[in-house]
């Protein structure tokens, strides 16, 4: 059996240091200022996001199938009967 407990103090360095900020959750008193913390975050913050870009790699498989069909048609493997 696992019995978790909030350890406030780790979790307020972790905020400070990573610059975010740390709720309790257990006050009544956190809601109006959490929703005020969200309502302030920058959406066009351009610091924050992920971007991916795909980059097609089929040319090289390309190349490698050309130069075997060119061999094939240049020097054809025939067989004795």
């Amino acid at each position: 059996m696992v019995i978790s407990r909030v350890n406030p103090v780790l979790l307020k360095s972790v905020a400070e240091e990573t610059g975010g900020k740390y709720f309790d959750a257990s006050n009544d008193d956190v809601y109006p200022s959490f929703v005020k913390t969200v309502r302030n975050l920058d959406k066009n913050n351009s610091e924050v996001g992920m971007k991916s870009s795909k980059t097609d790699r089929f040319q090289i498989f390309l190349l490698f199938s050309l130069i075997a069909l060119f061999t094939e048609l240049l020097f054809p493997l025939r067989r004795k009967r």
